[in-house]
């Protein structure tokens, strides 16, 4: 919850690209703006998302579009605010005013979803031009955005979107990394097999390329009666240089030994539901390994999680 909030503020303090009251206004005739989509479909998982702003004629200038988005219908979605002391919601919008510049058809607004562990139902929000400079407002004046409670999907589906993993590194501090879990199409030969990409953090880790780990999901735990990840190593987590790979090992917590990471080990953790958590094995280590693409010379590493638990 705190990063959301530091996110909410930060986006308080950006916008999109405005014209300013120097600029000259599209004065041609027959331009209009009007939304892309009259309805949107979203999961609650889905992170970021853009609702399309569309513009029709030739324009000789920018234009400024003002929109208003506000929750609607049976379950109106709300705005992600701070209510004494108190932040709650399930939207955050980066800017509601727009500019398309001169030679654009298009813009879109961004808008962040917040993902709850609460099985409410659908919500829905409208984003509507409540009015332009440059243009007159076309047919589509609004997208209603439906977004889908994911609290009630199939664990495959529920499993995707972004996380944070709280860990312990080499130096027994306590730090927080960034990852997400990608699924697949249904009736694909990964989604039937509960296969999931793992990564995403590479760039932040290592300022190299990703390459998405394979994660798998399990149904049904014989002792906790509770789905679990299973993540294979070693793979092949991002380049290093032109020689070698960083690569996703894991091993005992007491192991030390990083040329012994060729073997293979199942870093596996239980999904809760309910808590929305992700809790790794207390014994399982996860290291990053520099090593050649074969995995035949081991250059190092370059960091160890342990105590592993990811949340939204």
């Amino acid at each position: 919850m705190k990063y959301t909030k530091i996110f909410a503020l930060t986006l308080g303090l950006l916008s999109l690209t405005a014209c300013s009251d120097k600029d000259d206004f599209n004065t041609a005739q027959n331009v209009t703006v009007e939304m892309g989509v009259s309805e949107l479909s979203v999961n609650e998982n889905g992170g970021r998302i853009t609702v399309p702003v569309k513009l029709s004629g030739e324009a000789n200038g920018p234009v400024k579009v003002q929109l208003k988005v506000e929750g609607c219908g049976e379950i109106p979605a709300m705005p992600y605010v701070e209510n004494n002391g108190v932040w709650d919601g399930n939207y955050i919008v980066t800017s509601e005013t727009l500019n398309i510049p001169k030679g654009e058809t298009s813009v879109s607004v961004e808008i962040r979803l917040i993902d709850d562990i609460l099985e409410t139902g659908d919500r829905t929000f409208s984003v509507t031009i409540v009015s332009c400079e440059g243009a007159i407002i076309g047919n589509v004046g609004s997208t209603i955005v439906t977004v889908i409670d994911n609290e009630a999907f199939p664990n495959y589906q529920l499993l995707q979107g972004e996380w944070k993993m709280s860990y312990t590194d080499r130096s027994g501090d306590r730090q927080i990394a960034n990852f997400s879990i990608t699924g697949y199409d249904e009736g694909t030969e990964e989604y039937n097999a509960g296969m999931f990409q793992f990564g995403g953090i590479a760039a932040d880790l290592f300022g190299t390329n990703e390459i998405w780990v394979p994660m798998y999901l399990v149904e049904d735990d014989p002792d906790s009666e509770k789905p679990y990840v299973v993540v294979p190593t070693p793979q092949p987590f991002a380049y290093y240089d032109s020689s070698n790979y960083v690569w996703l090992c894991g091993s005992d917590v007491s192991n030390k030994d990083y040329n012994s990471l060729v073997n293979e080990y199942l870093l596996i953790g239980e999904f809760d539901k309910a808590t929305q958590t992700i809790t790794f094995e207390p014994n399982s280590k996860m290291w990053y390994v520099v090593a050649s693409f074969t995995f035949d010379n081991v250059v190092g590493d370059v960091g160890t999680f342990s105590n592993m638990v990811m949340t939204r």
